[in-house]
């Protein structure tokens, strides 16, 4: 049905999955047929965007600064008149600096994470990526806090906006299972004997609904049988 306005989806979630699944390669090749079916029918700039973001998103070989540098070019472009295209930007900036696992990297992603949380105009996976990275960056400060009090602060903060994905967002599985287990984690930091309680359900319902998967082997090392 090439003359169907869901076309421009049916490329984007086709080379998702694919890229998903493990065949990068292919979700390349997706992408590029839809760059030609953009041009060839002259589709609005917004999917010229999505296309551009996608791609730069799937290729492993664009890292750190020169990928945020190019997924900031994209946002700015987006601006007001895309807003979810934006936001997806910029939460993938924020991921690149997670990814970077350095303090001063993780005090840049936060504020980004914010901004997305409290801006309504972000689809369902922007938010439940935003609300997980938003909780690495509050656990990381947690760790580190020295007054037990503030540390007990941001602890709750962390595991609120965990468990916001595990139930808001329960459809956003790439999010999910992290967000299940970090939750543990949180629980697991805790000296109460029911947040420890708290943490093994959480393992134990990462083991069980995504079996086989990575989060899955992380909470059966931190399962207690």
């Amino acid at each position: 049905a090439p003359e169907s306005r869901y076309v421009p989806t049916a490329f984007l979630s086709k080379a998702e999955a694919q890229y998903y699944s493990g065949n990068a390669k292919a979700a390349g090749e997706t992408l590029k047929a839809f760059k030609a079916v953009i041009q060839g029918q002259t589709l609005s700039q917004r999917w010229l965007l999505e296309q551009e973001l996608a791609s730069l998103v799937y290729d492993a070989s664009v890292k750190g600064k020169t990928l945020r540098d190019r997924l900031d070019k994209i946002s700015t472009k987006a601006g007001s008149q895309f807003p979810r295209v934006k936001n997806r930007a910029e939460v993938a900036i924020a991921e690149s600096y997670v990814e970077a696992d350095k303090d001063d990297s993780f005090a840049k992603a936060e504020p980004i994470f914010r901004d997305i949380v409290e801006n309504p105009k972000a689809d369902p996976g922007t938010l439940a990526a935003a609300y997980t990275g938003l909780g690495d960056c509050i656990f990381r400060r947690a760790v580190k806090e020295n007054d037990a009090k503030k540390r007990d602060a941001l602890m709750t903060e962390a595991v609120m906006a965990y468990m916001r994905v595990v139930v808001v967002y329960k459809d956003q599985n790439r999010y999910v299972p992290k967000a299940m287990f970090w939750a543990g984690r949180v629980f697991d930091e805790s000296t109460e004997s029911e947040d420890k309680e708290r943490a093994q359900k959480l393992y134990l319902r990462v083991m069980r609904e995504f079996q086989g998967s990575d989060w899955a082997t992380e909470a059966s090392s931190f399962r207690k049988r």
